[in-house]
């Protein structure tokens, strides 16, 4: 639903693994699954790691006890790891709002979004149809994913310029406030 951590000072690094990989020949058998798990591990501490300094988007709490008091379903799906979400939501003390994480268990890239797997995970999870969801997400690979899960998506434009970016792959809606999500009464 919402990325809540950032791997920003870690672009592409499960992608590496099998550049590296592709480059090096021969390889030992399992020297790919080995180096790949490896890398895995590290991200997964890296990311709990920080995720004592991550920041809570403005008005989160607000937003899922308005849709858990709502009767909503709120399911994290997330390229970061699912042990550095449930962490996450556990030190902010938002864990007791989410019924679910769908989220990056293991270093296979191919299931990540733009991929709809998370997406279609999170349904199966809680016995849902794509109707029945909606995706905020706030980078391109979220428009992206819902669209190919059959979602309708929210775009969270959370700062300058993201504005734009997420608009020109044409989301449902873009909202600037994760508040917007609560309907004025």
């Amino acid at each position: 639903m919402l990325s809540l951590l950032s791997m920003a000072s870690l672009p592409g690094a499960p992608l590496l693994v099998h550049t590296i990989r592709s480059r090096c020949w021969p390889t030992p058998p399992n020297w790919g699954t080995e180096i790949a798990g490896t890398v895995e591990a590290a991200f997964q501490a890296t990311e709990v790691e920080a995720v004592s300094q991550a920041p809570q988007a403005p008005g989160l709490p607000a937003v899922l006890d308005y849709l858990t008091s709502e009767g909503r379903i709120v399911t994290i799906v997330s390229n970061n790891s699912t042990v550095a979400i449930e962490t996450y939501l556990r030190q902010a003390g938002l864990d007791h709002y989410v019924a679910g994480v769908s989220a990056r268990t293991a270093a296979d890239i191919t299931r990540l979004k733009p991929n709809p797997h998370l997406l279609q995970q999170a349904m199966t999870t809680h016995g849902t149809r794509p109707g029945e969801c909606l995706m905020v997400g706030d980078s391109v690979t979220d428009i992206h994913a819902a669209r190919a899960a059959g979602t309708p998506v929210v775009a969270y434009a959370n700062k300058p310029g993201k504005h734009e970016r997420l608009a020109a792959h044409h989301p449902d809606a873009i909202i600037s406030e994760l508040t917007q999500l609560i309907p004025q009464r």
